[in-house]
C-alpha cells in the first residue's frame, strides 16, 4: 500500500510525503500514533537495505512517516524496548479496529 493522501489538520495534504509533518503542530503525535498502534517493523538486510515489514497497511504508513522524515526506525526501537504497554485490544472486524494505551515516555 501507498499513502497517496491525508487529512491533517483540517487540510487534505497530497502526495507520497508530507515535508512538514515534522513542523506541524501534531507531526509528533501523529507519527506516536501511528507507529505506538502498529506491529510493523524495519529489517535491515546484510547488504544494509531496509525493508519494511509487517501488515501491508501498516507498512504503508510506516514508509509514509519514514519518506516525511520521521525517525520511525527510532522511534519503533523506542516502542519495542521501553514504551509500556498498559493494556491491548487486538483488531475486532466487528469494531474495525485495534487498541492500545501506553504510558508515553514524556
Amino acid at each position: 500500500m501507498t499513502v497517496m493522501e491525508g487529512y491533517f489538520e483540517e487540510g487534505i495534504v497530497t502526495g507520497t510525503m508530507w515535508n512538514n509533518l515534522r513542523n506541524s503542530a501534531s507531526g509528533d503525535l501523529i507519527a506516536e500514533c501511528v507507529l505506538y498502534n502498529s506491529s510493523a517493523y524495519i529489517e535491515t538486510h546484510p547488504d544494509g537495505q531496509k525493508e519494511t515489514k509487517g501488515n501491508v497497511t501498516e507498512q504503508g504508513l510506516v514508509k509514509y512517516l519514514t519518506r516525511s522524515n520521521v525517525d520511525t526506525e527510532g522511534m519503533l526501537a523506542a516502542r519495542d524496548s521501553t514504551l509500556v504497554k498498559l493494556a491491548k485490544l487486538p483488531f475486532s472486524s466487528k469494531r474495525k479496529r485495534s487498541s492500545i494505551a501506553v504510558r508515553h515516555p514524556s
